[in-house]
């Protein structure tokens, strides 16, 4: 039998230790291949499973009051990521963190529409395990960074404001204030950046902490935790990063 899905994302597949029994739920993105099913132990595996992970990730963690966009330069959905993730960031991380960013390309979906929102529907949005991580970065990287968002167009930050001008950083200030030569700072993001992704080689080897948590799972609770107080998951366009 031929299956042809296409952009279709599965949410189960399972690692199996014959000696414990121990099913591992993980998550895989499959898009325009074709799958051969030439028996049927993996189906006979899942069954039992399907249906409790389904139900779960149907399972609905918010109302959002209007629909948060992806785009560039900045974005109602880049901001959602990038204010949750420094809300949470006391409860991971000693030092107060200087500002948030996140790389465009890791945020996979174009727009979380008004309405209910699904647990599942963040896994869609966030795929990747990534570990939220801080890094130490001087002068001279912060500026390195910042012309590496520039050449992007803009990426979502938080608590970093600054100006493109024909692809160059103009007018960077860091919660307010204008970056400073003496500064040592603290940058919370993402693991794969942390490590070189998205042509970011120049923090590899800079001191790194990490959450020990994904990126997702941070982003969840926080969710949870806001709709459980009645507060509403919303984010706004405010000029964090502006194309003269």
């Amino acid at each position: 039998m031929i299956f042809k899905p296409r952009n279709i994302l599965i949410f189960l597949s399972l690692t199996v230790i014959a000696a414990c029994n121990i099913y591992k739920p993980t998550l895989i993105e499959v898009q325009n291949q074709q799958v051969e099913q030439k028996d049927t132990i993996l189906e006979y595996l899942i069954a039992p499973y399907r249906e409790a992970l389904s139900e779960e990730m149907q399972t609905v963690i918010a109302d959002l009051p209007a629909d948060l966009n992806k785009g560039l330069p900045e974005s109602e959905l880049g901001n959602l990521i990038c204010d949750l993730l420094a809300e949470e960031s006391s409860k991971y991380f000693s030092d107060p963190i200087d500002f948030t960013i996140y790389n465009y390309g890791g945020i996979r979906v174009d727009k979380l529409y008004a309405g209910p929102l699904t647990k599942g529907r963040v896994f869609e949005l966030l795929p990747f395990d990534n570990y939220a991580v801080v890094v130490s970065m001087d002068y001279y990287s912060v500026l390195q960074l910042c012309t590496k968002i520039a050449t992007y167009g803009g990426w979502p930050v938080k608590g970093l404001n600054m100006k493109i001008k024909n692809d160059t950083p103009v007018s960077i200030t860091i919660n307010g204030l204008e970056l400073d030569s003496t500064r040592t700072y603290h940058v919370l993001m993402n693991d794969y950046m942390a490590n070189g992704g998205d042509g970011l080689d120049f923090i590899i080897g800079l001191n790194q902490v990490s959450s020990g948590k994904p990126v997702r799972d941070i982003i969840l609770d926080a969710i949870e935790s806001k709709t459980k107080s009645g507060e509403p998951i919303t984010a706004s366009i405010e000029n964090r990063i502006t194309i003269e």
